[in-house]
């Protein structure tokens, strides 16, 4: 019964132990975990890492190489779960879609940190992830995760843990999974599958799944015998760290061996403690013999004996009362000779039992390591230590031991306070970790305040820029404010001969030559208005950034002879004479550009030239310098002033600016140019002098393609004839537009059908397959035209539609064409126009 009893409370003791060192293990891996997580919590707040631009790779990058002894990488994660970026760099990990894995579906649902249980990562090793979401203005973007290698936790927190001599330590997953184990080929492994689905195994599990901690005994293969994997018997106590949306479990065991040693440990101290009471029992006998030849002597010494006694007792109070551990220790042997309440309170034992102890059964060093710091103390040289004393109870404190010689009997004794540390110790611990950790955050705040003072000069220099800014805007609302009452002049006045004229031609006795030259006017001024609003809507489209470039092959030497013929017939100006430069030959003159834009480049700076040049000349053309083609445009004018050669090509500006302008114009044809050349790639300046005439000039690449010159026949030489009549469709539901597209087909041999909507175009083209050809207005009622082109496509795929609509910038016209339309016609549109358009596509 009492070896039972002896047994159960060691085996008591044991479990006590594993208790403290399996609790004493989480709190490592509890604080690991959650300092990982603030990290990835902190890293993921970075906008480089939220938006993953480049410099979140250098980030990540940072963070691995200051991490990698415990981490082997760090990825970054889309909404989608698929890997965007992993360090160390992985091609193949890289666009790989990991949704599948349980921890990832978590992340992505919950949008909440989540620490994996053990899987076969992307780069193609076992390893533990830890996720973290990653939100945008709280829209989850994504996740930041770093993988831990399976046994790497294991290692730095439980692979030192010496548990007597037999035992050892494993770390389990929620799911049973040894994240840690000692035993070869185990780690990464079901604990069920490694002990073979064994009851005792389940108990445990079934035991863990329900307590926090608790002990038990289990099955187990032998981790210490490599040659013979035989099963045995261990006692285990566990401790549960709970982790977020997980728990782990750490393991401690010994064998029944472990328990028989310690007792027979406890067999050979008592036999010690015996021998040493015989030993003493023996020197007090023989004490006794000696006892009558020293009655003489004491006797002289007696009244000495009387005042030591006094002393003695003295200290003895003193040192039995006294609030501090206090131990005397025999310097030859290291023996416990006495010890105080307070000591006998501290470490458990009685003030008898501690007595019988060698002072290494409490710091636990080796006899020759305990008479060096010996006679340390008795040379004076040293007199403060730190030590690990271990309790009755089996804990182990950090203790403080100050030593000192005094003399009790005129022999040498170590006079020993103790002061208990522990808390000191830890913390010193914490605050090292905790120093070493903003030690490293201090680096990073550094990095990121040198970045702040930088963005810091960039919004010092922003506000000066903005400051610019809205003087520029001051100055930008009074040309807007002069714009306007320029823009109004420049609109009323065609407008006022427009109407004017138009209610002259009602007159009937109108004569025919008057009639004639009121009609011209009339054309004059509606181009004119026309070109206005041209201008008007272009900038509109460019300050807005709906202007595309739609990169086509031209000829340029065609492009110049059209503008030529454009403006060098309409110019009754005899003083002005008109050359055209185009050095290239046809072939070599086709690049890829943008001709509506280049052709508007061109009618802008040729206008300006003739507006403003009464006598003289106007030359313009090109040149090829290297891969470039530099376009001039020169005549000998009125001239610029050079204070204005930047300003002219701003919005609203002018040369003339007050109400007593010579001439005409919107003061929007220059920026206008200005913003088509540099998105065709180029730039434009000029060179000027008041009097002496100006030299517009702007590049564009020279693109060259191989293909042959682009025939185009002037508009004036079509032919619209047909052999058999042709049925074209107009869809149009205004009707003075139908009116006028009547008019423009009376003389040539059409079928003509009219449809008011969308709707009924289709409805048309299903029961007509006459239609050769359909006018398509765009804005129409209960169906627009781009709907009705595509239902039509669907059963007429090669029937042509020619998209007419007030919308005249490219994203319409590539609209237009994406619905199916075959080509593209903005009003208002002259006749001649249109019926190229129209014989281009019957001819095909």
């Amino acid at each position: 019964m009492i070896y039972e009893d002896i047994k159960n409370n060691t085996i008591n003791d044991f479990n006590n132990e594993q208790l403290i060192l399996a609790e004493t293990a989480s709190q490592g891996i509890t604080f690991f975990i959650d300092d990982c997580q603030s990290e990835l919590v902190f890293l993921a707040k970075f906008k480089q890492i939220i938006d993953f631009s480049d410099e979140s790779k250098a980030l990540m990058t940072n963070y691995y190489e200051t991490h990698k002894s415990i981490v082997t990488a760090i990825t970054r994660i889309d909404t989608a779960g698929v890997i965007l970026y992993t360090y160390p760099y992985n091609q193949s990990a890289i666009g790989q879609d990991i949704s599948y894995q349980n921890h990832v579906q978590q992340v992505l649902v919950n949008q909440k940190p989540v620490l994996s249980d053990v899987f076969m990562s992307a780069q193609g090793f076992l390893a533990i992830a830890l996720h973290v979401p990653v939100f945008k203005n709280e829209t989850f973007v994504g996740s930041l995760a770093v993988l831990i290698p399976i046994d790497g936790l294991g290692k730095l927190y439980l692979g030192k843990i010496k548990n007597r001599k037999n035992g050892h330590a494993w770390l389990l997953s929620e799911n049973g999974i040894e994240i840690y184990c000692p035993i070869s080929g185990h780690t990464g492994e079901s604990i069920l599958e490694t002990s073979e689905q064994d009851g005792s195994t389940i108990e445990m599990l079934e035991q863990i799944k329900n307590n926090n901690t608790g002990t038990g005994k289990i099955t187990h293969q032998d981790v210490f015998d490599k040659d013979n994997t035989k099963d045995l018997d261990l006692y285990y106590a566990f401790y549960r760290i709970p982790l977020g949306n997980t728990y782990w479990t750490i393991l401690i065991s010994y064998q029944e061996k472990d328990i028989y040693i310690a007792l027979s440990r406890l067999r050979n101290r008592l036999i010690f403690v015996f021998s040493l009471l015989f030993i003493a029992l023996s020197f007090y006998f023989y004490s006794l013999t000696k006892v009558r030849n020293l009655l003489r002597e004491e006797a002289k010494r007696k009244e000495v004996e009387k005042t030591l006694l006094k002393s003695e007792e003295k200290f003895r109070k003193i040192f039995d009362d006294h609030a501090a551990v206090k131990l005397l220790i025999d310097p030859n042997t290291g023996n416990i000779i006495d010890a105080n309440k307070s000591a006998a309170k501290y470490y458990g034992w009685s003030c008898e039992e501690l007595t019988k102890m060698n002072v290494g059964l409490l710091n636990g060093l080796s006899s020759q390591e305990i008479m060096k710091n010996i006679e340390s103390v008795l040379s004076e040289n040293k007199n403060q230590f730190e030590f690990k004393h271990q309790l009755k109870d089996g804990t182990i404190r950090d203790v403080k031991v100050l030593s000192s010689k005094i003399k009790i009997d005129n022999n040498n004794v170590l006079h020993s306070i103790i002061q208990d540390i522990t808390k000191r110790k830890n913390a010193e611990a914490l605050l090292k970790e905790k120093t070493d950790k903003i030690k490293s955050q201090n680096k990073e705040y550094q990095q990121i305040n040198e970045e702040y003072l930088q963005i810091n000069e960039e919004l010092n220099q922003t506000n000066q820029e903005l400051t610019i800014a809205k003087e520029k805007a001051e100055e930008s609302d009074h040309l807007k404010t002069a714009f306007l009452h320029n823009i109004s002049h420049e609109i009323r006045t065609p407008m006022n001969a427009i109407v004017g004229f138009s209610g002259l031609l009602n007159d009937p006795d109108l004569l025919s030559e008057d009639r004639q030259y009121f009609t011209d006017l009339i054309i004059q001024s509606s181009d004119q208005l026309l070109s206005i609003i041209t201008d008007i809507v272009s900038i509109a489209s460019i300050e807005a950034g709906q202007e595309e470039v739609q990169g086509n092959e031209i000829n340029i030497n065609l492009i110049c002879k059209l503008i030529n013929e454009q403006f060098f017939p309409r110019d009754t100006n005899p003083n002005v004479t008109f050359r055209l430069q185009t050095p290239l030959s046809d072939d070599d003159a086709i690049i890829i550009t943008d001709s509506t834009k280049l052709t508007q480049i061109l009618s802008n700076l040729v206008g300006n030239a003739l507006k403003f040049t009464q006598e003289g000349f106007v030359n313009f053309g090109y040149t090829v310098k290297d891969n470039w083609l530099e376009f001039f445009v020169e005549d000998s004018g009125i001239g610029i002033s050079s204070d204005m050669h930047a300003e002219i090509f701003k919005r609203f500006r002018q040369v003339e600016s007050t109400s007593a302008r010579t001439y005409g114009g919107s003061g929007l044809g220059l920026s206008i140019s200005k913003a088509y050349v540099e998105m065709l790639g180029g730039h434009i300046w000029l060179s000027s002098e008041v009097g002496k005439g100006s030299v517009f000039y702007f590049t564009l690449p020279y693109k060259t393609v191989n293909s042959k010159s682009i025939p185009e026949l002037p508009l004036n030489e079509l032919n619209v004839e047909f052999i058999k009549p042709k049925t074209v469709l107009i869809a149009e539901d205004e009707d003075f537009n139908f009116i006028l597209l009547e008019k423009f087909f009376s003389d040539i041999k059409m079928n003509i059908i009219r449809a008011i909507n969308g709707l009924e175009a289709v409805a048309i083209c299903k029961s007509n397959p006459q239609v050769d050809l359909i006018l398509m207005d765009i804005k129409m009622p209960e169906m627009d035209g781009y709907e009705a082109a595509k239902r039509i496509k669907e059963f007429r795929p090669n029937l042509s539609i020619i998209a007419q609509t007030a919308y005249s910038n490219e994203a319409d016209k590539n609209k237009a064409i994406a619905c199916g339309c075959s080509d593209f016609i903005s009003k208002p549109f002259k006749r001649e126009l249109l019926l190229s358009k129209i014989n281009e596509q019957l001819l095909k």
